[in-house]
């Protein structure tokens, strides 16, 4: 899988090129191999771990699409998002926050979609985490392997 922007942005370009390599890497590979059971996950047999969410990405065959939007409401908090409704490879960014915000914690929000991409791509594993509310949901997939993976290898 690869992160392409859909955008002429350097930063974008940046960060979807660092992911891309990062998502590719053996090191990546064994970080997620290597991570427990997720909350708000599950599959045939109970919930989903890191190995299961690596056989996810490994068939997924997609590549994502960064996009930026504009929301119609100039404060509000929504960093990104990802709807298959919107096209099943787009994942979306917030123009308004995106300048505001380190590379680091824009490449983290982009990672966060993209499991969700990968989650949506897998028919028989759901690893999300339920209401966009952060609360509680340190333990899900998107925000977990995100967190952790940027902060590892970014």
């Amino acid at each position: 899988m690869q992160i392409y922007p859909a955008s002429k942005s350097k930063k974008l370009n940046n960060i979807c090129k660092k992911l891309s390599l990062i998502i590719n890497s053996e090191k990546f590979e064994k970080e997620l191999r290597s991570m427990g059971d997720f909350d708000f996950s599950s599959d045939s047999d109970g919930r989903v771990n890191g190995a299961e969410v690596w056989l996810s990405f490994v068939k997924c065959r997609w590549d994502a699409r960064v996009r930026f939007y504009k929301p119609w409401w100039p404060w509000s908090k929504v960093n990104g998002y990802y709807n298959p409704s919107k096209g099943l490879k787009y994942i979306f960014i917030n123009s308004r926050r995106f300048y505001k915000r380190s590379e680091r914690s824009c490449a983290e929000t982009i990672l966060h979609e993209v499991i969700h991409l990968i989650d949506y791509a897998d028919k028989t594993r759901f690893f999300g985490h339920g209401d966009n509310s952060p609360i509680g949901k340190s333990e899900s997939a998107p925000w977990k392997i995100s967190e952790i993976i940027i902060k590892n290898f970014y």
